[in-house]
């Protein structure tokens, strides 16, 4: 029964919320562009969750690639400094 109602009562709480959050933007906005900005957050976190219920996303890949941002930030400021890599 519960697998019944939450994506209801998912819905309605969106519903509530767009509205509480439509009635915040200023009447000088654009109103195209205010729409645009609340699809394109609705879109990016509509994928974060599709590849979180698909087991797309990982913890693991989040952080190897952080890992690897922060030895390539590492070797570059090194190179700066002029410490040379290639010798042991």
């Amino acid at each position: 029964m519960f697998n019944f109602f939450w994506p209801v009562a998912l819905i309605v709480f969106s519903n509530i919320l767009y509205q509480v959050c439509a009635k915040g933007i200023p009447s000088q906005m654009n109103t195209y562009a205010s729409m645009a900005v609340t699809y394109a957050v609705a879109t990016v976190f509509s994928a974060i969750m599709y590849s979180w219920s698909c087991n797309l996303f990982s913890w693991t890949l989040v952080y190897k690639k952080i890992k690897i941002k922060k030895w390539r930030d590492y070797e570059s400021y090194h190179y700066r400094l002029g410490q040379n890599f290639t010798q042991n």
